[in-house]
């Protein structure tokens, strides 16, 4: 049995960022009435109450927090699996994170190389 195989990468603030983004997105497109009254979400309730837990490192309540993430070393994880389900893992830490481009990034390690350009973020 053979598959095609396939590779993933896995950044850390990256994906933070697009999570955060998802997060207040999926939110905006919700409106709760009880007895004809709106009413808040949770969500904007506690952007609204500064609960640690929801505004805490959280980019889409506080843009500047985009920049300061990109000077930060950033966690990457790539995976891939080939077409024999042999499984090559990579984990490094990045100077910094690029948040140019696509969230979806091809990976750089793959069998059969004996170098490759880690990403930056």
């Amino acid at each position: 049995m053979t598959a095609p195989g396939f590779g993933i990468v896995f950044n850390q603030y990256k994906t933070l960022i697009a999570l955060d983004n998802l997060v207040a997105h999926i939110d905006r497109g919700f409106t709760f009435t009880i007895k004809g009254e709106v009413q808040e979400t949770p969500y904007r309730s506690a952007v609204r109450e500064n609960d640690t837990e929801t505004i805490s490192e959280n980019c889409t309540v506080d843009e500047g927090l985009t920049f300061d993430l990109l000077k930060r070393a950033n966690k990457v994880r790539e995976l891939h699996i080939n077409n024999e389900f042999i499984t090559f893992m990579v984990a490094y830490e990045t100077d910094g994170v690029s948040i140019s481009g696509d969230f979806t990034k091809l990976p750089e390690g793959t069998f059969g190389k004996q170098e490759f350009t880690l990403t930056k973020g």
